[in-house]
């Protein structure tokens, strides 16, 4: 390689290489940035080399270096594949030679050092800077320039004063020109009146404010409304970028990382968004902050402090949710004509060519704003303004009239309100109910309105999660509409409670409209009086001068004492020592009950600061799916331990949002997790069960004895004690005797915790808990979801094959000449009787004599007796006490030591293959089931873990293992195997993969691929198949000999093997199978928390081994499946990295192939 390629390649290359072993063109490593002879080493010289450089760090530590290149200055992180390309550059054009990589490393290593220690701090901005009074606009062109812009105008300057940095993707925006003006925007944005025009300028003007807060514009309309196109526009004049519209993140994580790498947020094409989400984008606009752990971390947090402008586009109403609503500016775009329409070449030309004119006059409105905003006074103080202030401060720029912005504002809030309750079934039930009042009042309890209220609720919603299903949830969401039910004109009280008993009482009382002013702005005439003029006097809410004491500058936000959440206010979160003022948190642990409100926010405020609690719930019956939540047990860290009768309460109130926050401790998580969600409508985000890290510890030793997973005895082998005694008596006579036992599991749950986290890092095992705990609210969702089964369909199948049964059964007492053909003990005499030699009469026994008669029908009987007996009755039993046709199984998810899920109650997970029973689960009207599967997955990852070179060329070349085995074994090319032949390749492939015997084998090709074998047959496949595939015969060999006490999974997932001299195919299939289920469960994880997979309705139903079932609405069907194969991907390709991973996904009416045909 020349020396100039050697340059070169450090130039293409997306990451600095791995330090190479030396080469022709540099000097030979030494592993200490290597010398020759006695000159300076190469990491020296590249130190030398940069000594004009400006190194500084940012305020949150990360190392930058200012470059100068062809007269202008660039701003480049020390370990940025831009600045590592120009250090390299330069040491070539001094020494004609290239730095070996650990050289580079070393001194990059050193200036990083420097930048850190030695250098100035000083902030990094993306595209909007401000500085001294003067806000700077990154021109992002070659030559990175930028536009100063000042209250006496704008010019375009070399070398700006503040730092830039350009993300990847960041494009150059036109070159601004004077003399333009906003009106030239109007024919390349489809808004449906003078006001929506005068909004989306607004926003582009505070989209320029270098300091948040920003308004979230939500544009929506139908489709062929230029919704996307008009964000794009929007974001080309203040931050274009190769990826202009992003469909929405996956988690904070890709927000924050969206975040960082650009200026505007732009997400495209939403229907609805999650609450995570929406929460998540208050904080960007807003600048709440963010925060997660860095990749590969525990203890790295990366923290995003900073806002956004954002932009929402969708085809439904987007910022339904009160919190996003009030923060947002609605545009609901009209549908383009089709005589309206232009082709992409034409608008995009004629957009480029007006772009500089039209970027000129928004920078006019900029510099105007700067020189208003001093004097600027509003007649109130509406939500976000701190926009509304500076987009009334440029409007003289524009030429509108006085009071233009805040009228049209004021009248879009009143619209963001009304779309806010017209998407909250519950606050338009309540406008229904006080509609019909003629005094305007309604009185009573939670109970009696969340009767009354089902009257104005369709019918098909009542059984949705999108109507609260007990009073205690209703209570919940009327406290979070309170302030858009306010604003028009409806008030909810809580009264105090009355009678013996203490019901708790609500009213609601239809009043004037308020909230348009104190919440979203002003309606009608109140808009005439804002004053926008800068000679116009301080009014008594004038924004000049201190604000809360402090200097206001130009750029400052203001402080606004509406900021705190009206649902925190409502929930009487008046101060963070409502736990002392309660009487709370003395001197030792104790055990607090709640009964109403009045403590709850102080708890709320209590699990927000504690960062984790311990949590149980004690249910009204034995019966949790059946039954409602009677009390909340949480745990703190400090030792006291809080019971909420959320009876008696309503709810958790403030304590809902606090548990969404924190991590939640639990011994057997899920049925918690479940209670959470259904009565409480709360989905927490981390999750530590005691439990879960139990099983994973045990390493499969004490799988089938549930005793030895109870909290009680997981608390004894770590050493954590428990409470003795009930701790609830004394105080609470009157209280349930069980309050006392949900005490005692609560109690101990976070000094559990940190023991199991101990035992788990001793064994290696912090991976695998960290794949296994997320999975917890995906399992109790798939429950709360249940199966959707055809009941009419099912009751034929049991009917017919009881019927069939109980025939083969008295058939077969008279052949074998037997009382019971169920047991096994008679049966096997009498088939000695018969002279077939057998041990057992088991399947795998009885396989080399099925030609017989008396054993096919034998096995025949087991196979649909066990169906009828088992998943077939207990089906209709489960129809019996669930609405809506749907089954809700029982899953374990480490019901087997590979980590694999079980099924109980009935087992969904064993039903037979036969199409007439797998045609039962059928999608319900208006939706499809996805079903979706890995291809050859155990011969994947056996290729990925012992590397047996054919499987990984085959899986590469995209072939098919099994023509391949057939090819091998029969002597054929693989073009000519017939589907027989493929077939019997495809059962030698797994069965004898995971150390099979001829016998066993019999029996296993038969029941799976009804496939006739004789033993000698099954035997020369054997030997066949192991020459074929040396490196599965070395591998097999290999665990025969050794036979390890300990096998591990791809995450790391452990089981023991005491026995030495036992359990080989157990070994050999562990790693295997083990290692498909820890990918299955990462994929279910990705799925669940995948935003568009929630927006398009997706649920998941079964996992069935290597098989997912998916419902989705008929509609989304095609794209739910593309995200399912996706996710399943990605999944599995965390642990198997040799060879792709291959889903086949079909979108079908019921899981059977045979779809729709019956």
């Amino acid at each position: 390689m020349s020396q100039e390629e050697q340059v070169l390649s450090f130039e293409l290359s997306e990451e600095i290489p791995m330090p190479a072993e030396g080469n022709g063109a540099t000097e030979p490593s030494s592993g200490k940035g290597s010398k020759k002879g006695k000159g300076p080493s190469i990491a020296t010289q590249l130190v030398e080399l940069a000594k004009d450089v400006e190194l500084f760090h940012t305020p949150d530590g990360r190392a930058f270096a200012t470059i100068e290149e062809k007269g202008h200055k660039e701003n480049w992180p020390v370990r940025s594949k831009q600045f590592s390309r120009w250090l390299v550059r330069r040491y070539f054009h001094h020494t004609a030679s290239a730095p070996n990589t650990q050289a580079l490393q070393e001194a990059l290593s050193l200036l990083e050092a420097r930048a850190q220690f030695e250098g100035d701090e000083e902030p990094v901005h993306v595209r909007v800077a401000a500085k001294n009074g003067a806000g700077y606009l990154d021109l992002g062109d070659r030559d990175w320039r930028a536009v100063e812009i000042t209250s006496s105008g704008w010019q375009i300057v070399a070398n700006p004063p503040v730092k830039f940095r350009r993300p990847r993707g960041m494009q150059p925006l036109p070159v601004p020109v004077p003399g333009g003006n906003v009106t030239e925007l109007r024919p390349y944005v489809n808004v449906g009146s003078d006001e929506a025009f005068y909004l989306l300028v607004s926003w582009l003007v505070g989209a320029m404010k270098p300091r948040g807060p920003y308004v979230i514009l939500a544009l929506q309309g139908e489709q062929a409304s230029a919704k996307s196109t008009t964000a794009r526009v929007l974001r080309r004049l203040v931050d274009p970028s190769t990826a202009p519209l992003r469909r929405a993140p996956h988690d904070e994580r890709d927000l924050m990382i969206a975040a960082q790498n650009g200026w505007v947020m732009s997400f495209d094409n939403l229907s609805g968004l999650p609450v995570w989400l929406s929460d998540a984008i208050c904080c960007i606009a807003t600048g709440g902050g963010l925060s997660t752990r860095e990749l590969f971390t525990d203890d790295d947090e990366i923290l995003f402090s900073a806002s956004r402008p954002v932009i929402l586009n969708g085809i439904d109403a987007i910022a339904v949710r009160a919190d996003l609503a009030d923060r947002s500016m609605v545009s609901t775009l009209p549908p383009i004509p089709e005589d309206r329409r232009q082709d992409e070449a034409t608008f995009w030309t004629s957009f480029e060519q007006a772009s500089p004119r039209i970027l000129g006059a928004l920078l006019d409105g900029v510099s105007t704003a700067l020189r208003n905003i001093g004097s600027v006074t509003l007649p109130f103080k509406p939500r976000m303004a701190d926009f509304a202030l500076w987009a009334t401060a440029a409007e003289p720029a524009f030429g509108w009239p006085r009071g233009t912005f805040i009228k049209a504002y004021s009248g879009n809030r009143a619209q963001a309100v009304d779309q806010s309750l017209e998407g909250d079934v519950v606050a338009m039930a309540v406008r229904e109910l006080l509609a019909r009042q003629p005094d305007g009042i309604w009185e009573g309890s939670a109970t009696e309105l969340h009767t009354m209220l089902r009257e104005f609720v369709p019918v098909h919603v009542l059984h949705t999660r999108d109507w609260p299903q007990a009073a205690n949830t209703l209570t919940n969401r009327l406290r979070r509409a309170a302030p858009a039910l306010r604003a028009v004109g409806i008030t909810y009280e809580d009264l105090p409670r009355s009678g013996k008993v203490g019901v708790r009482r609500l009213r609601l009382i239809r009043t004037a409209p308020q909230g348009i002013v104190s919440i979203v702005g002003v309606a009608g005439t109140a808009a005439s009086g804002a004053v926008t003029a800068a000679h116009q006097a301080d009014g008594p809410m004038s924004t000049t001068g201190d604000v809360d004491g402090l200097e206001r500058q130009p750029w400052m936000p203001l402080h606004e004492a509406d900021h705190d959440d009206d649902l925190a206010k409502a929930d009487g979160a008046d101060d963070a020592d409502g736990l002392r003022a309660a009487g709370f948190g003395g001197t030792s642990p104790a055990v607090l009950i709640h009964r109403d409100t009045s403590t709850l926010s102080a708890l709320a405020a209590a699990i927000t600061g504690a960062g984790k609690v311990g949590l149980a719930v004690l249910t009204t019956g034995p019966d949790a799916p059946l039954e409602m939540t009677r009390v909340v047990g949480i745990a703190l860290p400090n030792g006291d331990v809080h019971v909420i009768d959320v009876r008696s309460t309503d709810g958790l109130g403030a304590v809902a949002d606090a548990l969404r926050e924190v991590l939640i401790v639990g011994h057997d998580l899920k049925p918690t997790l479940a209670r959470l969600a259904s009565d409480f409508e709360v989905e927490t985000r981390a999750h530590f069960d005691t439990m879960i890290a139990r099983k994973l510890l045990d390493g499969g030793l004490h799988l089938e004895d549930e005793r030895f997973f109870t909290l009680a005895s997981t608390c004894e082998a770590a050493g954590v004690p428990r409470l003795v005694g009930d701790p609830v008596a004394a105080s609470e006579p009157a209280f349930d005797a069980r309050f006392g036992e949900l005490v005692r599991d609560v109690k101990p749950l976070l000094a559990l915790e940190e023991a199991m986290r101990e035992a788990l890092e001793a064994d290696e095992l912090e991976k695998v808990a960290a794949l296994e705990n997320p999975l917890l609210p995906v399992i109790s969702g798939m429950e709360l979801v249940g199966v959707p089964v055809d009941l009419d369909r099912w009751e034929q199948v049991v009917a017919a094959w009881t019927g069939e049964a109980q025939r083969l059964r008295t058939h077969l007492a008279l052949v074998l000449g037997v009382q019971n053909v169920d047991n096994g003990a008679e049966v096997l005499l009498a088939l000695r009787r018969h002279g077939i030699p057998v041990e057992r009469t088991k399947s795998e026994d009885l396989a080399p004599y099925m030609h017989i008669e008396p054993v096919a029908q034998l096995v025949r009987y087991r196979h649909i007796n066990g169906f009828v007996v088992g998943a077939g009755r207990g089906v209709l039993r489960s129809l019996g006490q669930f609405m809506d046709g749907r089954v809700v199984p029982a899953l374990d998810q480490l019901g087997a030591s590979s980590g694999r899920f079980s099924c109980r109650t009935p087992n969904l997970l064993g039903l037979p293959r036969e199409p007439e029973v797998r045609r039962c689960i059928r999608a319900t009207p208006g939706n499809k089931i996805v079903v979706s599967d890995y291809a050859a997955i155990e011969l994947r990852v056996l290729a990925d873990r012992i590397g047996e070179k054919k499987l990984i060329d085959v899986f590469h070349a995209g072939s098919d293992p099994h023509r391949l085995t057939a090819s091998l074994l029969m002597g054929v090319h693989e073009a000519a195997v017939t589907p027989e032949q493929r077939r019997r390749a495809k059962a030698v492939n797994f069965g004898f993969t995971f150390g099979m015997g001829a016998e066993s084998f019999v029996a296993y090709a038969r029941k799976n691929y009804d496939i006739e074998l004789s033993i000698s047959e099954a035997a020369e496949f054997k030997e066949l198949f192991l020459a074929a595939y040396p490196g599965i015969a070395e591998w097999q060999r290999r665990m025969q000999e050794e036979m390890p006490f300990i096998v591990r999974t791809g995450s790391g997932r452990l089981r023991y093997f005491p026995d030495q001299d036992d359990e080989y195919g157990g070994r050999l299939s562990h790693g295997i199978q083990g290692t498909a289920a820890d990918g299955m469960k990462k994929a279910l994880v990705l799925l669940h928390n995948h935003p568009r997979f929630r927006e398009l309705r997706g649920s998941i139903l079964l996992v069935i081994h290597d098989e997912l079932l998916v419902e989705a609405p008929e509609e989304h069907a095609e794209e739910v499946r593309e995200i399912v194969v996706a996710c399943m991907v990605e999944g599995m390709s965390t642990f198997v990295k040799a060879v792709p991973i291959v889903v086949e996904s079909e979108v079908r009416d019921t899981w059977a192939k045979e779809a729709g045909r019956g």
